[in-house]
């Protein structure tokens, strides 16, 4: 018996057809969906604005429905809504990490948008009216306020990496880079975010015009990381960033091609 998803129209078949407008009305229909749930599942945003994404580049009037409705969100963030969707049991004031927060889908559109500038606005906006929510979601925050050139902002929520060294270096003892699908990759996640964190931090330095700080924090947190192995991941993630969710992902699809075919 066929179910009721197998009858639903498909947005990537529109979009291939050519249907644009179609594919925009359903992608429209599917985020209101997801509004109107309790605590919907991440994946109902995650793929709706993925596809959503895929269809800007060949329909650019998909821009002002996504504005609208990132302007909508920024409207519902800020009354007090902390995450997207209905709040379960008509209460909203819990923190729950499940849940997808409108300050990132909020960002993610403005991604899609090249708006950084709104994401900006927006967290200056949340942090005068909700502090605890802007230090729970400001390293969503940080790329934009060095755009703009706010290091003072980006100075005060930056994370020093060299604060995480011993952890990871912890990690690196007892876990593998790369994990048989579909494990987490803790240790490659813990990696990114050390990346991630000197990456930030140097940019705030370079901003304020201190390079030699700049080059000195990288150097400390290279120095700090006991395995050769893992400085040089490191380092080539801090010359190359992404290189090592490719080298996860290409692992984990390689291990999942290999289950299939036991």
């Amino acid at each position: 018996m066929s179910t009721k998803e197998e009858h639903l129209p498909d947005v990537k078949a529109l979009h291939e057809a050519g249907r644009y407008e179609e594919a925009l009305v359903l992608l429209c229909q599917r985020f209101a969906e997801a509004e109107s749930e309790a605590a919907p599942n991440r994946n109902r945003y995650f793929m709706t604005l993925f596809e959503w994404r895929m269809l800007l580049e060949d329909y650019p009037p998909a821009q002002a429905p996504l504005r609208a409705l990132r302007d909508a969100q920024i409207e519902r963030m800020l009354a007090g809504a902390e995450y997207g969707g209905a709040a379960p049991g008509g209460r909203d004031d819990d923190y729950d990490y499940r849940r997808t927060s409108r300050f990132f889908l909020i960002s993610e559109m403005n991604d899609m948008l090249r708006d950084e500038r709104s994401t900006y606005d927006t967290f200056i906006q949340l942090d005068a009216l909700y502090p605890v929510q802007a230090d729970r979601y400001s390293h969503i925050a940080l790329p934009a306020a060095i755009a703009m050139q706010d290091f003072a902002l980006a100075d005060r929520y930056r994370i020093d990496p060299l604060a995480s060294l011993d952890e990871v270096n912890e990690a690196a003892l007892g876990m593998p880079l790369l994990v048989p699908y579909p494990e987490a990759p803790r240790l490659a996640s813990d990696l990114i975010r050390l990346a991630w964190n000197t990456r930030i931090g140097m940019a705030v330095m370079r901003g304020r015009g201190d390079d030699t700080a700049a080059d000195a924090l990288r150097s400390a947190v290279l120095a700090g990381l006991e395995s050769d192995e893992i400085r040089a991941i490191v380092q080539r993630e801090l010359d190359h960033e992404g290189s090592i969710m490719r080298d996860v992902l290409a692992h984990q699809e390689s291990d999942r091609n290999r289950q299939q075919t036991l």
